[in-house]
């Protein structure tokens, strides 16, 4: 079903008409939002997928949308940041197991399967070897390729890592799974990973082979595979996260795709911007949304992605005619963008930041709109971990039923657009409608299920939220700009505990910590001795009731809090030599959510420690020198004192949990490794001065070839994959 709004006569009408309306208060128009929603999925632009002449279309129409708004352009070529983009058109894909259980059986392309973004073109009739993760690093522990020979043969992967998946960051990128298998001779590829398929999904230029099809199919296509094999492709995929599982199926799949390849193909971002209108404006947002979708399949059926992402794309286009109707502009500058080839792996956005028109160390904040069309008015917000203070004076002020119709985040990881900024050191902001996403990058995602509750209920928080921020009155660039967005993005803990027994001003503590929190501190913990444990837990317990903070047991209840932006108070076991021999005591505390002991000094008791390995409990060390580690030390690192520590390897490693902190001097070993290790950074929380030195270790950790996404995980995302 198509809508019936003719794009030709709206360029024409924008084209030749300039508007700027003058008010004195920025409004949302929801109706406006829900037009832009049916225009962007009108069949002229066909699916909007980049590099395609009908997303060409659009991205013209979103440009003339903006002059009519009466914006000012911000591209290098009027409002359009063009660049290259690989570019394939689906002509032929059919799929069919020549062997199933009951014979030969075909397949239906955009239900069964879909081709990859970017899949080459071919006939290939042979047998499929399934090759498990995929992943060929024997030196990492791993070879999911050894004693499997593909040459000649289909290769079938479950696109997924082992845990914990950030130690495997690129090889869990199609582009490597597709380069490992056609390096050792496979002639197709199939991927599955979710119980559907679902269009959209994407390899980039440098994993292009243009004679390989690559398909991405269904668990069912799997499950006929595996069918008369003697093994469950359920069983398989919890077997692999022990140890490959790859094997030669038998089983002789028929493939045809094929593909046009456009070699002058191009894509190309919308900028606009709105002026900012005091001494702030050299301070600037980005405020964007991907305009692209999935385009057309082989078989004529249109991706609309009305949610995903007309939806974003019209509240970014409806903010961006509101914000310039203003009679007065904000003090900041608004830059307005619509990203294209967001779906073919943030293209748009990584060439927006790598060729920004506007210093990228000027942008105080990036917004990301995606996926605002579904559900009621609720909002869906991530980010306001970035900046603390201005969000709790911003919370303070809106109404509690507002606060209330809006879910809380942490801001969104690599999925969408405010991903490429965030690599960059920028702070960045997520907005989405609460809404069951059913139709998520499938045919039945049309404008007919965009509901204008949901397109104003996202538009006017980010309106409200966009102006309070942009006219906040302090300068938002500060020193060690690149490491605050680091440390306010880390789920940073302080496991220096407090004690119970110099608490007497609880109302001064609470006070202490609210401001520690403040300056990025998202989780403290509190001191449980041998002397009445179970009366000290109860008092921090209620202290976290009377003050709004949150007692945390676990790492569940961290990861809640910081989604919650509260802080929360975690318990560790101190004074450990009170405790009765045998470990009585640490047994009964376990239960009750103290499942960490911390040693101050620097001597290692090896008994203590295997008793905590029996236990489960994560043993915490302050300082120790390297000789007095356990060998079989599981994900540690020791900066300093003054030498290189041997960092044990992975055959080392067990079960034991065992946390190291320490001094900030060894900053020269390989990134990787330190920060595949690195459970604690051991910052300073009390007073703004403090501050500033864990700002300048974190510019140390940069400056030592640590990457942004590796600091953010030694700040304390590692140690939450280690907590009991």
């Amino acid at each position: 079903m198509e809508p019936t709004s003719s794009p030709g006569k709206i360029l024409l009408a924008a084209a030749i008409s300039l508007w700027a309306a003058v008010t004195s208060a920025q409004t949302f128009d929801a109706q406006m939002a829900k037009s832009f929603v049916d225009t962007l999925c009108c069949k002229t632009f066909s699916g909007r997928k980049s590099g395609d002449p009908e997303a060409t279309l659009c991205e013209r129409w979103v440009a003339a949308k903006f002059a009519q708004f009466g914006l000012q352009p911000g591209g290098s070529e009027g409002y359009l940041q063009p660049f290259p983009i690989l570019n394939n058109r689906e002509g032929k894909a059919e799929l069919a197991l020549m062997n199933g259980y009951h014979g030969k059986k075909r397949y239906q392309n955009g239900e069964d399967f879909h081709l990859i973004t970017n899949s080459g073109s071919g006939r290939v009739e042979a047998e499929i070897v399934f090759c498990g993760y995929g992943i060929a690093e024997p030196e990492m522990g791993r070879d999911d390729f050894a004693g499997i020979n593909l040459q000649g043969k289909i290769a079938l992967i479950y696109k997924a890592v082992p845990d914990p998946e950030r130690l495997w960051s690129e090889q869990v990128t199609r582009d490597y799974k597709l380069k490992a298998a056609v390096s050792r001779g496979a002639k197709a590829v199939l991927f599955v990973h979710e119980p559907y398929a679902v269009s959209g999904a994407a390899i980039h230029r440098d994993a292009f082979f243009p004679n390989v099809p690559v398909i991405l199919v269904s668990e069912h296509v799997v499950e006929d595979i595996f069918r008369g094999t003697g093994r469950r492709y359920e069983t398989v995929k919890k077997d692999l996260k022990k140890d490959p599982q790859s094997f030669v199926t038998g089983k002789v799949m028929k493939i045809e795709t094929r593909l046009k390849y456009n070699p002058d193909a191009q894509a190309a971002n919308i900028l606009a911007v709105v002026a900012g209108s005091g001494g702030l404006k050299r301070e600037w947002i980005v405020i964007g949304g991907h305009m692209d979708h999935n385009g057309t399949n082989a078989l004529g059926d249109v991706f609309y992605g009305a949610d995903d992402n007309a939806s974003g794309t019209a509240v970014v286009m409806e903010l961006a005619r509101g914000f310039a109707s203003l009679r007065d502009h904000p003090k900041r500058s608004l830059l307005l963008v619509a990203f294209a080839a967001e779906e073919q792996g943030l293209l748009g956005s990584q060439y927006f930041v790598d060729h920004s028109p506007i210093p990228l160390e000027s942008i105080v904040a990036m917004f990301d709109f995606d996926c605002c069309g579904l559900g009621d008015d609720g909002v869906g917000f991530g980010g306001a971990e970035h900046f603390p203070e201005i969000w709790e004076s911003y919370r303070q002020q809106i109404s509690p039923d507002s606060l209330k119709n809006m879910s809380i985040s942490t801001h969104w990881g690599n999925g969408s657009d405010n991903y490429s900024f965030h690599e960059k050191g920028v702070p960045t902001f997520n907005y989405w409608s609460r809404g069951e996403r059913s139709f998520y990058h499938h045919q039945e995602d049309l404008p007919q299920t965009i509901r204008t509750e949901a397109l104003g209920g996202v538009g006017r928080a980010a309106a409200d939220f966009i102006a309070y921020l942009a006219n906040w009155d302090k300068p938002l660039i500060q020193p060690h700009h690149r490491a605050r967005t680091w440390l306010y993005s880390g789920y940073t803990i302080n496991l220096r505990p407090i004690d119970a027994r110099q608490t007497q001003d609880t109302s001064r503590l609470a006070e202490m910590l609210n401001a520690e929190h403040l300056r990025g501190l998202k989780c403290a913990t509190v001191g449980i001795t041998a002397e009445a444990p179970y009366e000290q837990m109860d008092f921090w317990r209620q202290f976290c009731k009377e003050h709004g903070f949150a007692w945390a047991s676990d790492a569940s209840d961290i990861r809640d809090a910081i989604r919650k932006q509260q802080l929360s108070l975690l318990p560790i076991i101190t004074e450990l030599n009170s405790l009765d021999e045998g470990g009585l005591q640490l047994r009964n505390l376990k239960p009750l959510g103290a499942k960490i002991v911390y040693l101050p000094g620097s001597e290692l008791d090896s008994a203590r420690v295997a008793q905590c390995a029996d236990l489960g409990m994560l043993f915490v060390v302050n300082e120790a020198n390297e000789s007095g580690l356990p060998k079989s030390a599981k994900r540690l690192v020791l900066f300093g004192p003054e030498d290189e520590p041997q960092l044990p390897g992975k055959d080392q490693l067990d079960n034991q949990r065992i946390a190291v902190s320490g001094g900030l001097n060894w900053l020269r070993p390989d990134s990787d490794r330190v920060a595949e290790r690195a459970v604690y950074l051991n910052l300073n929380w009390g007073s703004s001065a403090e501050q500033e030195q864990s700002l300048r270790i974190i510019e140390e950790l940069e400056q030592a070839g640590f990457t942004g996404d590796q600091i953010v995980y030694m700040l304390g995302e590692n140690l939450l994959e280690i907590l009991p």
